[in-house]
Formats: C-alpha cells, structure tokens, sequence
C-alpha cells in the first residue's frame, strides 16, 4: 500500500513519523518540521519526506540488527516493521545502500555473495554487522 501511497504523493497524508516509529505520541524534536523542511499538512510521500524516511530509517536499522547476532533476513526485518513505517521496500533498501556503503552492515546473499548495493538486495539476504566496524560513524 505504501508504494501507491508513493506513487500519488498529491493525494496522501501521513500525519506522524517518517521512520520505524510512526505512531508515536507527542512532540519528538526529530520529526519537528522547521528540522526537516516539511509543511505543516503533515508527511505527503515526497520529495521531503522521503529524505526524512531515509534518515530516520538509517537511525533507527543499525540497532534491531545489533539485537539479532546472527543477523536478520531483509524479508523478516521489512515484514516486522513495515507496520510501523510509512516507507516502502524501496526506500528500506536504500538507507540499507547508504549502511552498506558507510561499512556499518554487511548483507550476505543465500549463495554467500556479499551485496554492495541496494539494487542486489533480495527477501532471504542477512543482513549482519560487519566483522570490523568503522572507527569514524557517518
């Protein structure tokens, strides 16, 4: 549903967060909306709001992969969050891209090939931390 929410972003409005949190109650300075550029109509599948969503998506993966030492499948990790997000599978894969290319997560394919970019990113991929984490974070 979220990507003809995407598609027809003239005609929806999401009136909460842009990342894994979107029922939040009350004021999060994260989603004020002098911070992110967004008009007070609320989240309209945009331009803005999917930048937010990227942001808020890349905030808020690191530490439901660091729960899971073996890592998660990108099927069960979309599947058990996507209730809570107003982002599409599209948009899940590329903040995971922007994690891969930032050396905070590494996505192994079933075969045991390593994705280096969102566009290879298929259902039964684990995504796992890296062996070796950055010294520098993003």
């Amino acid at each position: 549903m979220v990507d003809v929410h995407w598609s027809n972003n003239n005609y929806f409005i999401h009136y909460d967060g842009p990342g894994l949190e979107m029922f939040q109650v009350g004021y999060d300075p994260d989603y004020d909306m002098a911070r992110f550029g967004q008009d007070g109509l609320g989240f309209e599948f945009d331009d803005v709001a999917r930048k937010a969503s990227l942001a808020a998506l890349q905030k808020q993966i690191p530490p439901l992969i660091h729960k899971n030492d073996g890592g998660v499948e990108f099927d069960t990790l979309f599947k058990a969050t996507y209730n809570f997000s107003p982002a599409s599978a599209g948009i899940y894969k590329d903040a995971l891209g922007h994690l891969i290319l930032h050396k905070e997560i590494e996505i192994i394919g079933a075969d045991g090939a390593q994705r280096r970019s969102a566009q290879r990113i298929k259902p039964d991929d684990r995504i796992i931390l890296p062996k070796q984490r950055s010294l520098f974070l993003p």
